[in-house]
């Protein structure tokens, strides 16, 4: 038995015993999809996404007053003064954390996805609020 069959029999397998069907259009879709229900994950449809002048979150479309709610909600947040500090306080454990104190590479990458982390909430929320 060659690689791929062995490997489409065991997705098969795996997809209908999760309730799937088989041949799914995407084998990864069904089973990501089973996984996240079995354990309650977020998956790219809980995020909010924009697209052209519709916002999505959950696969369904804000309403007008919706999408003013979250953009007056982002502009408030960017412009408080809390926020602010929060952003320095995660900064600066980032740097203690990836540099000061490190002694390990993954003490370096742990300070680096902190600010990875903090760069995807602020780039989120300056879109969301202009």
């Amino acid at each position: 038995m060659n690689f791929k069959r062995a490997k489409d029999l065991v997705c098969k397998t795996i997809v209908e015993f999760l309730d799937g069907y088989y041949p799914p259009t995407n084998p990864h879709d069904v089973l990501t999809q089973r996984v996240a229900h079995l354990f309650s994950t977020v998956t790219d449809e809980d995020i909010i996404k924009v697209e052209g002048l519709a916002w999505y979150i959950g696969g369904r479309e804000l309403t007008n007053e919706e999408k003013a709610q979250l953009k007056a909600e982002a502009r408030s947040l960017q412009n408080m003064l809390l926020w602010d500090y929060l952003c320095k306080e995660v900064h600066y454990h980032a740097y203690k954390k990836g540099y000061l104190e490190a002694t390990k590479e993954f003490d370096l990458i742990g300070g680096k996805m902190l600010m990875y982390t903090l760069d995807i909430i602020k780039t989120k929320i300056k879109k969301i609020g202009t």
